[in-house]
């Protein structure tokens, strides 16, 4: 339903039916919960505070993806949505939009090969940035 839609920072609408409507990362999955009927806190960090830490092997589809704002930093400031496989959906500030993509594009490393808590480098800053990244997700 979001796919295609702009990255708005602080959005939470879809559809596009006017300009500036959109969504942010974690608009996205607060919204995507809302849709099955959990609800969870609308900021990554917050929804990264609350969720159930995972371990790789453990992942589902639909469980959060988190990402802190920098290798030295453990505020997380991005949350994708994973997608199965290799996949995520993630409403991104780099792409402008709503997006599917893979561990592999965006980190250049496979989920097979990353395990929560390890650093990854995020391909999509102009710079590659180091980030930790962390794998939760909201009983239901």
């Amino acid at each position: 339903l979001f796919l295609g839609d702009a990255y708005v920072w602080g959005g939470r609408s879809s559809l596009q039916r006017k300009p500036g409507w959109g969504v942010d990362c974690s608009g996205l999955t607060n919204l995507a919960y809302r849709s099955v009927g959990l609800l969870i806190p609308r900021d990554a960090e917050a929804q990264f505070r609350k969720a159930r830490p995972l371990r790789r092997r453990d992942l589902q589809v639909g469980d959060l993806v988190f990402l802190t704002r920098s290798a030295q930093s453990p505020r997380i400031n991005h949350v994708l949505l994973y997608a199965g496989s290799d996949g995520l959906l993630e409403s991104s500030e780099a792409g402008g939009r709503t997006l599917r993509t893979t561990f592999l594009d965006r980190f250049g490393r496979a989920l097979e090969r990353i395990e929560s808590g390890d650093l990854v480098t995020d391909r999509t800053k102009r710079a590659p940035l180091r980030r930790r990244i962390h794998f939760g997700r909201f009983l239901t």
